[in-house]
């Protein structure tokens, strides 16, 4: 069984900052010279753009940019955080601009069918589907969605 933590309110200035850092200003209210330098740069931003809840895809847009410039795992982490929040539509749009980078990212490709599958585009979820598995036929994750996928179709035909 899964432990649930209630996660404190951050303050509105964490998210000033991240914003600001995507366009590449250091806020003085923060007291800081500079930001963390990789590795844990994308990790604090994405942790700062999770935490925060944050709604508008144009901000989510970019700071996943400023992320994936830095980590693509992280930039991920961001996506499947968005589906676990049931933000399918951020979710997708994420997952979509991380493969307009790396086109050949089987894990990103499953993550993509997922939320088309949750937003009920099946035929766009089989497609993101078949890229994966074309790139990874052993892939755990796509195998186990293959298996919802032929199960959900099977059920249709009863």
């Amino acid at each position: 069984m899964a432990v649930t933590r209630s996660l404190p309110s951050l303050p509105p200035w964490i998210l000033d900052t991240a914003r600001a850092d995507a366009a590449g200003v250091i806020p003085p209210h923060t007291g800081a010279t500079k930001f963390p330098e990789e590795p844990f740069r994308s990790v604090y931003f994405a942790s700062i753009l999770i935490l925060s809840g944050e709604e508008d895809v144009e901000i989510i847009m970019k700071t996943v940019g400023e992320i994936a410039g830095l980590s693509e795992v992280e930039a991920n982490r961001v996506g499947v955080e968005l589906w676990k929040k049931k933000k399918y539509h951020q979710a997708v749009k994420v997952f979509e601009f991380l493969l307009s980078k790396n086109p050949k990212s089987a894990t990103t490709w499953f993550n993509l069918a997922v939320n088309e599958n949750e937003l009920g585009e099946k035929k766009k979820a089989r497609e993101a589907y078949e890229k994966g598995i074309s790139m990874d036929a052993l892939n755990p994750n796509l195998l186990e969605f293959s298996e919802s996928l032929l199960k959900s179709e099977l059920n249709k035909s009863r």
